[in-house]
């Protein structure tokens, strides 16, 4: 990736743009389909609602890749101590909007995969703009973020991923943990790179 590839921290006023990315970097996957249905307009929406829902976590750290000034990819993570999921997901109350129903039984079992794994930082999202998949982006975001944890103090970073994507994050560092139910699709694999 040359020069006109720019990775930096996004800001709080950037996060709804974040999000369409994230709609359309996971629109079509098999756990989306299987939440939103078949029709990709109809899909579309409600991903795009969804991901809309998703609030701005100040503790975070949000990288965003941008190519021209327009963002490409992201990259979000919890620092060690602090992971999202751990924290603020409770396994005794579902969310009220069935929209978000599929994504908390699956956050209660990301917990649970997390359970045994000690101290951790957490990378949630990583995404790159479909047209632009295969050119570094995402690789350089994931050894960003790395980087960025590691210098925060983790020493260990888990993630979660569909089977068709392990390839890509052993490829930057990390080796295959488990998988575990994903109430929306395939069994998930729970990751881990030691730092």
């Amino acid at each position: 990736m040359g020069e006109d590839l720019a990775i930096r921290l996004l800001r709080k006023d950037e996060w709804a743009q974040a999000m369409v990315l994230a709609t359309r970097s996971f629109v079509n996957e098999p756990f989306m389909v299987e939440m939103f249905g078949a029709d990709p307009l109809h899909r579309f929406a409600l991903a795009h609602r969804f991901y809309q829902s998703s609030p701005w976590q100040d503790a975070d750290q949000t990288l965003g890749a941008f190519v021209g000034g327009v963002l490409v990819g992201l990259c979000l993570s919890s620092p060690s101590g602090r992971c999202n999921v751990c924290e603020h997901i409770d396994p005794r109350r579902p969310p009220e909007d069935p929209l978000l129903f599929f994504e908390w039984q699956f956050e209660v079992n990301v917990q649970a995969a997390h359970g045994d794994q000690g101290a951790h930082a957490w990378m949630r999202h990583m995404a790159v703009d479909p047209a632009l998949r295969r050119a570094g982006i995402g690789r350089r975001l994931i050894a960003d973020a790395l980087q960025e944890l590691s210098a925060a103090g983790a020493r260990a970073v888990l993630l979660e991923c569909q089977p068709h994507r392990e390839d890509l994050y052993v490829a930057c560092g990390f080796r295959r943990v488990r998988t575990f139910p994903e109430p929306s699709g395939p069994d998930a694999t729970l990751m881990r790179a030691d730092l």
